[in-house]
């Protein structure tokens, strides 16, 4: 049984609730059910999910912590492959604060989705995913909140119907792919890259307006595409590999703009 004294004082770690971490990369212990249990705890007694920096945890078919306001992952988790989600968020309707930090995860997806003025670090992810979805209440905004990255393979803002995803804040990051909009209808805007690394990377902003992504350090082949439902969203490069272009404006970044307005 775990011991409830030591988990009503602020930080809830899986551990206690029968989680070994110990995944070597083939074989080890699946502890998707010590997860469901620290959650159902949290939920009834509050406090702060927690896996240590020392465990690498086997969810092989990923977890829904949806919900938890706060949660701090300092280890790795590991997946099947990266069609698994790590679902991780609160209700959209309401504005309830999250604080979030993601270590590392390992084929598996972070699907973060309802989150209004939160705050989250992902330090390595396959692929990160904003998500909303017009016809679920809670879940039908994401806003107004800052995200803090390291390497993140795939940054995807989309959503379903017209669920909308705007106002973000999204700090650096080693990005390889960035897509906006493509699987509703609702056309995302005003969320704000500060200086991501791009390096032969694919920038596919299918559906939105007066997005910005600022200070980017380009290197190697890059591709960026604008769809026919965009207008008004800019990338603004401030470092290119090409001899001679240190400075802004020297050299242009070439672009496809099937859209209006948009600019690179």
């Amino acid at each position: 049984m775990a011991d409830t004294a030591t988990k009503t004082e602020g930080i809830v770690s899986v551990e206690q609730f029968g989680a070994k971490g110990d995944w070597n990369g083939s074989t080890g212990t699946n502890d998707t059910q010590a997860f469901l249990d620290t959650k159902a705890f949290i939920e009834s007694n509050g406090g702060t999910f927690f896996v240590p920096s020392n465990f690498n945890c086997y969810i092989p078919n990923g977890v829904d912590l949806f919900g938890l306001r706060n949660i701090k992952i300092e280890g790795t988790l590991t997946g099947l492959d990266t069609t698994k989600e790590i679902i991780v968020g609160v209700r959209a309707a309401v504005t309830l604060p999250f604080k979030g930090h993601v270590n590392r995860l390992v084929n598996l997806k972070l699907k973060v989705q309802g989150v209004k003025n939160g705050d989250l670090t992902v330090n390595t992810a396959p692929h990160l995913l904003l998500w909303a979805d017009s016809s679920v209440a809670d879940i039908d905004s994401l806003a107004y909140s800052n995200f803090h990255l390291g390497k993140v393979d795939h940054f995807e803002i989309n959503s379903l119907g017209t669920g909308w995803i705007n106002e973000n804040k999204i700090f650096g990051g080693r990005l390889t792919n960035i897509t906006i909009g493509g699987s509703g209808t609702y056309y995302h805007n005003h969320n704000v890259f500060y200086s991501p690394t791009l390096e032969n990377s694919t920038i596919n902003i299918n559906i939105g307006t007066s997005n910005r992504l600022l200070g980017c350090r380009f290197e190697g082949s890059n591709t960026i595409n604008f769809g026919s439902s965009t207008w008004d969203n800019e990338i603004v490069r401030s470092w290119h590999n090409a001899p001679g272009s240190f400075l802004r404006g020297q050299a242009r970044t070439s672009f496809t703009d099937n859209g209006k307005g948009n600019s690179c």
